[in-house]
């Protein structure tokens, strides 16, 4: 818009007016919105980095379990297999790995009864020239007309003796397979396997179980016209059973002798795979084997050294942001700034803008507080010969080191050869009881220092929210975020605190806005108004001057 009557650029005028309006409010509420989100970004940035740490180092310390829901749970520390190594003299015998909570040393083994589970098979060929069990039983078996049924009971009982049984009726066998029938007995409950193998024409029935408990009984009640066949199983599938009461087939247990002598124990199990004072153990033959087993020192020192290499790149990382110099004069740039830089410079400029934002921040202070903490007080009601973290060669350095820790390789190794349990315990322990202090206390070091963690997450949690990584979050704990949804008397379910700030800003920048629109058109009006009166008085000094000029 120019102005005719003042010859002023009025849409200059109007945007400088705006600009330094816009400057005064929007902008610097633009600006604190920019920095409210920087510093959420900053903290889930830390909470991301947190969880991280504690869930690669759950997994590289065998600590991480699934849930056939697909969630996780934290394991035993007994059940570690890094920590024992287990070799068998005689691996056709028997194979065997330990957990942490297996105690060093050699155990002989003799075998003398593999456990086996009920199996059933036809003694001969079932069909002349071979058979397609997908087409009909009557067109595959000359004994079977198209209007013979079959019905058959099959009962089992599993490892534990517990009962199953389940009748089946297939009425006029010109509607069903062999295929039919096997599917049938498969999707039920009997924990059984049918199959046909074509290679050998033969059906074979086994159990999924083993051990002296595990049965299957057969009751076969078929009605079969032919004069050469009776019964389904014995005369047709030349399955060798009694098919009118059905006789029993049992399985049976593992025997074997463990020890030597006037030590030597007999032991019996279901099952050729079981565990005996932290050792797993698979029976493959009958005969002797020695297990041996012992601590792997230098397999456990590496572990824990990687472990305390990543929480020292942690502590690193979080102290950074603690001691991050602040850069005043370093603003969030306008959109307008931003157009008379380059990507590069505007890159620049938000590092230097972004630092120090969390500097000597009360919630990180406390991250790092509660780490030292739990790391460093000693472990109480604990069996192993070690209570604190210098017993085993770990210490914390100086204050200006921050809390990282160091290792003395040769006190560590010696603490693990000496006590590995002991040095377990020590770090990975977990106390059952429900007071939270005494808990705290009789936690493993490692344990507690997980915990603590987890708490303070939710306090970041709680003040920047989760940001994008809601399902990293709970594979720390699955209920990490139960809190922040439900809220509190002081914060909104779900709306952190700093989202909250943003909410906040962000209406007062809409008001403001609204503001800014009116103070517009008011300026135009103005302007407007001007320029009116202007050309009115243009007009009556063009007159009066022609008026003058014709006198």
């Amino acid at each position: 818009m120019f102005g005719f009557g003042s010859g002023m650029d009025i849409d200059k005028m109007v945007s400088d007016l705006m600009k330094a309006e816009r400057a005064r409010t929007v902008d610097k509420l633009e600006k604190e919105k920019q920095i409210i989100t920087w510093k959420q970004e900053i903290y889930q940035d830390i909470n991301r980095d947190i969880a991280k740490f504690i869930i690669d180092s759950r997994d590289k310390f065998d600590l991480s379990g699934k849930l056939t829901t697909g969630g996780t749970y934290v394991k035993s520390y007994e059940n570690m297999d890094w920590v024992k190594q287990a070799t068998s003299s005689n691996e056709s015998v028997l194979t065997a790995s330990a957990t942490a909570k297996a105690l060093d040393g050699s155990y002989k083994i003799n075998i003398t009864q593999l456990a086996k589970g009920v199996s059933k098979n036809s003694t001969a060929d079932i069909s002349v020239d071979g058979m397609d069990e997908h087409d009909k039983l009557c067109d595959q078996f000359s004994n079977l007309s198209s209007n013979d049924i079959l019905s058959f009971t099959i009962t089992t009982t599993d490892e534990n003796g517990n009962e199953k049984s389940q009748s089946f009726t297939f009425n006029s066998v010109k509607d069903y397979t062999l295929d039919d029938i096997i599917t049938k007995i498969n999707n039920s409950d009997l924990d059984i396997t049918v199959s046909y193998d074509s290679n050998f024409d033969r059906v074979f029935i086994n159990s999924t179980a083993t051990g002296a408990n595990v049965s299957l009984k057969i009751v076969d009640k078929s009605s079969i016209s032919s004069a050469n066949a009776d019964h389904f199983f014995s005369d047709i599938l030349k399955i060798n059973i009694d098919d009118a009461s059905g006789t029993k087939v049992e399985g049976q247990d593992l025997k074997f002798t463990l020890g030597e002598g006037s030590d030597a124990t007999t032991l019996t199990y279901n099952s050729n795979t079981f565990s005996i004072n932290g050792i797993n153990i698979t029976a493959n033959g009958v005969g002797e084997s020695t297990i041996t087993v012992k601590t792997d020192v230098d397999g456990v020192y590496e572990k824990i050294k990687e472990f305390v290499e990543s929480y020292n790149k942690l502590i690193d990382s979080i102290d950074a942001k603690l001691s991050e110099k602040v850069y005043r004069d370093y603003k969030p740039l306008t959109d307008e700034e931003r157009k008379a830089l380059t990507e590069d410079q505007i890159k620049k400029w938000e590092e230097m803008a972004k630092s120090g934002l969390l500097k000597n921040d009360s919630i990180l202070e406390k991250v790092l507080y509660d780490a030292r903490k739990a790391l460093y007080e000693t472990v109480q009601n604990i069996g192993g010969t070690f209570k604190h973290l210098t017993d085993i060669g770990i210490d914390t350095g100086t204050y200006s080191e921050k809390g990282k820790l160091f290792i003395d390789e040769a006190k560590l190794k010696q603490a693990i050869s000496n006590d590995a349990n002991g040095v377990m315990e020590l770090l990975f322990k977990e106390s059952d009881s429900s007071d939270e202090e005494t808990k705290y206390n009789e936690s493993g070091l490692i344990t507690r220092l997980f915990d603590s963690m987890t708490d303070n997450m939710k306090k970041i949690i709680e003040k920047a929210g989760p940001g994008n990584d809601s399902s990293l979050l709970k594979q720390v704990k699955s209920n990490i975020l139960v809190d922040f949804t439900i809220g509190s008397s002081y914060r909104s379910g779900s709306i952190s605190f700093l989202q909250e700030d943003i909410l906040d800003i962000t209406k007062e920048i809409y008001k403001e806005e609204d503001r800014l629109k009116d103070l517009e058109d008011m300026y135009y009006k103005k302007f407007t108004a001007m320029e009116t009166a202007l050309a009115q008085m243009n007009n009556q000094s063009s007159w009066l001057a022609s008026q003058l000029g014709g006198m």
